[in-house]
């Protein structure tokens, strides 16, 4: 498993990495300094040797971001891709946000039963200004039971997204300010505050979902944040604080476990974004737990309670909500306790 620092996703899947720069989001991408940084060359485009098989393996439900080190429909994967697809289709447990800036090439590389999308399949365009805003025209066409937006690094204003917005359905749209160093070759670009709230302002008014993932340096100094990227929300100003889901939100979850002897919980992650999270049983003492540690000790919480209620059946329905407003960063959990 690819555990990432990306706090819109769970992991991270790189079937085959290289890319090839194609417009000025591209300029400092990560990707090419990690792999400069060993000595390969980030333009080219191989099929990975550990990584490519690597969801078959995950038992646990996932929100996989897939090729963060290259494009699902960068032209030298063709090769690769029938398989590839396949692998998708054999893990419907696990939800992929794929994530292009080559749209043009979504159609023809879809799996012939497409249909309406694969349900597990996120389809989305990365626009860092509103030149390239005609990718999300392009993604608008094509059917996807997900679509959505990443605006990161965001190098401009974004006008043009109320008339998308307006003309076709989006469900998600991702905001980030682009990170990096003061000096040498892999620096970042100016992103200022207003650009973000308009943003946040026009999915709020088009019932877009928004997440804000960070700052970026240059707002980070502005704001003066500890946080390198500005990636912590607690350090934003009030009008930042929001990272929504899309409705379609099928992974991160804890799914329903059902025990016929002694109760028993497989602990599963709930998100990187937990730091908190409430317990509501629906137990004969109607009791409430409340954990600030991680979703394993939240776990062991939920099998305390098991062992001191010595249930003989019990099913358990968790309901992973993630919450804006004041307090973005608790999660809510649900149980609910059936005596059979």
């Amino acid at each position: 498993m690819e555990q990432t620092k990306i706090q819109w996703t769970d992991d991270t899947w790189n079937p085959f990495h290289g890319c090839h720069k194609v417009s000025e989001g591209c300029k400092y991408c990560y990707m090419y300094r990690d792999k400069e940084r060993y000595g390969k060359d980030p333009n080219v485009v191989m099929k990975s040797k550990t990584g490519f098989y690597a969801p078959l393996k995950w038992k646990e439900p996932r929100l996989i971001f897939t090729c963060s080190w290259s494009d699902w429909f960068i032209e030298e994967a063709d090769q690769w891709r029938d398989e590839l697809w396949e692998i998708i289709k054999s893990t419907p447990h696990h939800t992929y946000q794929i994530l292009t800036k080559r749209p043009e090439r979504i159609k023809q590389c879809l799996p012939a039963d497409w249909g309406q999308g694969y349900d597990n399949v996120w389809l989305g365009v990365s626009v860092e200004n509103n030149k390239n805003l005609d990718r999300c025209m392009i993604l608008g066409e094509i059917p996807a039971k997900v679509k959505f937006i990443s605006a990161e690094p965001l190098l401009g204003e974004l006008p043009g997204l109320n008339e998308i917005f307006s003309k076709f359905k989006f469900d998600w749209c991702i905001i980030g300010g682009e990170s990096g160093n003061s000096t040498g070759k892999y620096l970042y670009r100016e992103c200022k505050l207003e650009w973000i709230v308009d943003i946040i302002k026009t999915c709020k008014e088009k019932n877009v979902k928004v997440f804000v993932k960070q700052t970026g340096t240059f707002l980070k100094k502005q704001l003066n944040l500890k946080d390198s990227h500005g990636g912590k929300i607690e350090e934003w100003p009030e009008e930042l604080k929001i990272r929504e889901f899309p409705d379609k939100k099928t992974s991160s979850t804890l799914s329903t476990v059902v025990s016929n002897d002694e109760p028993k919980v497989k602990s599963k992650s709930l998100s990187k974004e937990l730091s908190g999270a409430t317990l509501n049983t629906g137990s004969k003492a109607n009791r409430t737990v409340t954990s600030e540690k991680s979703s394993l000790d939240l776990a062991k919480e939920i099998k305390k309670i098991e062992t001191e209620e010595t249930f003989h059946k019990v099913t358990y329905v968790y309901e992973y909500v993630p919450t804006i407003n004041k307090n973005p960063m608790n999660t809510s959990v649900s149980i609910i306790i059936n005596n059979k």
